[in-house]
């Protein structure tokens, strides 16, 4: 087995309560009651979590504690955190058809490392591949998925189809710890920020356009003002961005908008309006006509995007395109560097964004067709999960996107 340090992503969670509750209560031991455990025990439990952040989180002073500045920065964070795990057990327990009124009871219970292991084997559907990212064997994360089965008195993982896949109180549970992680990351991240220690991180989900068009431009001029800000961007089909957004992986995504917003926990912010076109190679034949007709597009081969594109739902469903009786769709590709190649070589048209290929059709090396199309503006813009609460550096990066999607499209 390799040597590599296991990475806390999460800290101890009955750490994180017993933070919270002291904090609520203002008692350590009144908190240590409330977990069952004593009074020493709770207290070595939070120096231990303020050990883990790297900075000092209560002021203890006689019997009542409060929170020093970064203890105030932790505990929005800490307190959203376990709501999301509360929430994520409450909706576990509904879906095996047990009391949801042992959510307390489960939340105490459960443990970090029993957590890690359910993000893993839910990520890799299956414990080998989930054991190699934890850098652990193989039999300990098996042992760990079991015991986890057996705090919870429910079925988390099931066996199919040679994988290991989550049941539907799993899915509930592995979403809401995912939420969990991704606001204790941010809290590490904040309490980086405050003592000037650590860096930031910005995980964006990017669909073709923002990749050629905003995200370059912020990413340059962001990086030029926050040293420290890692950038990690994130590319894939739509519905796999969208399942990293809701589940945390993602921070934000930034494309071309659903309208309306494809799941009550999401909301779309439009930053400006795109146009569709159709395009082929500056040498192409269409290319040298002063008026040009759907019709004879027809004549050649097309290239088209997948159909749960917006710009693949025009062509199939708008234009009609594929129900003709000899369609020209001969290659079906979501690769922008495989589409661009294939127009320049191969006398292929396609429908695309205008702004996706602005600066290709300015160096001549392709050409937007004079076809008139109908209904054909699409909104672009950020899709964000409606409780999330952006760090400073997180604010400022998007607010780079914005001035950058604002100068090229304004």
């Amino acid at each position: 087995m390799s040597s590599k340090p296991i990475v806390r992503d999460l800290p101890n969670l009955r750490h994180i309560q017993i933070f919270n509750l002291a904090l609520q209560s203002g008692s350590i031991s009144l908190a240590a009651d409330r977990m069952n455990l004593t009074q020493p025990a709770a207290s070595q439990g939070i120096s231990n979590l303020e050990k883990d952040m790297g900075a000092a989180l209560l002021v203890r002073g006689g019997k009542s504690v409060t929170a020093t500045e970064h203890g105030e920065i932790f505990a929005q964070r800490a307190a959203r955190a376990i709501t999301y795990l509360r929430g994520g057990i409450r909706t576990a327990l509904g879906h095996a058809g047990q009391d949801q009124r042992l959510t307390d009871q489960l939340l105490r219970n459960i443990t970090a490392t029993q957590i890690r292991a359910l993000i893993a084997i839910g990520r890799h559907g299956g414990f080998t591949v989930a054991a190699k990212s934890l850098a652990l064997a193989q039999p300990t994360v098996h042992r760990t998925a079991k015991s986890l089965e057996a705090v919870c008195s429910f079925e988390v993982f099931r066996a199919t189809y040679g994988r290991i896949e989550l049941t539907a109180s799993g899915h509930a549970l592995n979403q809401s710890a995912k939420l969990a992680r991704a606001e204790l990351r941010q809290a590490r991240e904040e309490l980086a920020l405050s003592t000037g220690k650590g860096r930031r991180t910005f995980v964006l989900g990017s669909l073709p356009l923002a990749q050629s068009q905003i995200i370059p431009e912020a990413i340059t001029n962001m990086l030029q003002r926050e040293k420290q800000l890692q950038v990690r961007v994130i590319e894939g089909r739509y519905a796999e961005l969208l399942r990293g957004l809701r589940e945390g992986d993602i921070d934000c995504l930034i494309g071309a908008l659903r309208n309306p917003a494809p799941a009550s926990d999401v909301s779309e912010t439009a930053l400006f309006d795109d146009d569709l076109v159709i395009v082929c190679a500056a040498s192409h034949p269409l290319a040298q006509q002063a008026s040009v007709a759907l019709e004879q597009t027809l004549a050649y081969p097309w290239i088209a995007p997948p159909i749960s594109t917006p710009s693949g739902q025009y062509l199939f469903e708008t234009l009609d395109i594929e129900r003709r009786a000899s369609t020209p769709v001969r290659v079906v590709a979501s690769s922008f560097v495989l589409l661009r190649e294939l127009l320049l070589v191969g006398g292929f048209l396609t429908v695309i964004s205008k702004a996706q290929v602005k600066k290709e059709i300015a160096e001549g090396f392709l050409h937007e067709l004079p076809v008139p199309l109908e209904g054909q503006t699409r909104s672009i813009g950020f899709t964000m999960r409606n409780k999330w609460h952006p760090t400073a550096s997180q604010q400022a990066f998007l607010k780079a996107l914005k001035d950058v999607a604002q100068k090229e499209n304004g």
